[in-house]
């Protein structure tokens, strides 16, 4: 066997794993956000979100550690009562924006940045209380299986009454 051949085969599987690495990176899958304590009961009970104004703080945001900002140093202030209507091409932000919002992707960390609704930042609210407390409507409409009350109120807190109002207005 040749012996340069030897020589070479160690720095090309160092080439493979890291290659590998790499990819590994890439592909995993986010971190899970995680969920704060019942400490937003009091919050919650107060009847947050007051107003529903909303404040984007210097927000920077990435898919995962290694990926370029796809949010980068925004702010932006919602005020309450306000119909907003996102727009922008491919790969603006967003979907960005809205996971980010949700929390589904958490902002960068150190960053200094912060998302407020009525004040409050969005960090120290349970995942399921925050999402609770926000509606979207998506450019396309979704009709999940189910009724037709089931796609008006899928948590079930509409009173049959309410849901026709909805229909009706």
């Amino acid at each position: 066997e040749d012996p340069q051949k030897r020589r070479k085969m160690p720095r090309e599987k160092e080439g493979v794993g890291e290659a590998i690495r790499h990819l590994k990176q890439q592909t995993a899958p986010l971190p899970k956000v995680p969920v704060t304590p019942d400490s937003d009961d009091a919050l919650i009970k107060s009847g947050w979100p007051w107003r529903g104004g909303i404040k984007f703080n210097n927000v920077s945001m990435r898919y995962n550690p290694i990926s370029p900002l796809v949010l980068k140093n925004l702010s932006v202030a919602v005020p309450p009562g306000t119909t907003l209507g996102i727009v922008g091409r491919t790969g603006s932000g967003k979907s960005s924006l809205l996971l980010s919002l949700f929390r589904l992707v958490e902002i960068e960390e150190g960053g200094g940045g912060s998302i407020e609704i009525d004040g409050v930042d969005i960090r120290s609210v349970g995942l399921k209380s925050l999402r609770e407390s926000l509606s979207i409507i998506p450019q396309d409409p979704v009709l999940f299986a189910g009724s037709v009350m089931y796609n008006l109120d899928a948590t079930g807190k509409a009173s049959p009454e309410d849901a026709w109002k909805a229909l009706e207005a």
